[in-house]
């Protein structure tokens, strides 16, 4: 399936762009839009490279989303299970995918807001993403 505009948009929104390694919420080294394959504290890299990670890196979401979910999902809402995958780590065990791997998209859309923790603790930056991902999911 196909990744649509406005998801990657949404990612460059939540992730924002670092071109200075960073630990995330969680302790996770991460640089450019949330990219943590291959980054060590003191990485500097350019805009340019930030922007090729992304599309790297949500290309390799892509396919293993790809493998899990149903496939009668909608370009929107396959492309909201990519941004949420990208974000959640263990997303693949998590009951949500479980929903979507069934075709129960409206259980998985009662669920979706559920994840707007890291590390246990809610996050106002979560909760908002959560709910722009649940709003990609159920565009038509």
């Amino acid at each position: 399936m196909i990744i649509i505009p406005a998801a990657l948009a949404l990612i460059r929104e939540f992730e924002g762009c670092s071109l200075h390694a960073y630990l995330d919420p969680i302790g996770i080294p991460t640089i450019g839009y949330g990219s943590t394959h291959d980054v060590t504290l003191g990485m500097v890299i350019t805009a340019q490279e930030a922007s090729e990670r992304l599309q790297d890196d949500v290309k390799s979401f892509a396919d293993a989303v790809s493998i899990i979910v149903s496939p009668k999902l909608t370009s929107s809402q396959f492309s909201a299970a990519v941004c949420f995958a990208y974000n959640v780590k263990g997303w693949e065990h998590t009951p949500l995918f479980g929903y979507l791997a069934k075709g129960y998209t409206g259980l998985a859309a009662q669920h979706w807001c559920l994840y707007d923790k890291a590390d246990g603790r809610p996050m106002e930056g979560l909760e908002r993403r959560r709910k722009a991902e649940l709003a990609l999911f159920q565009t038509p």
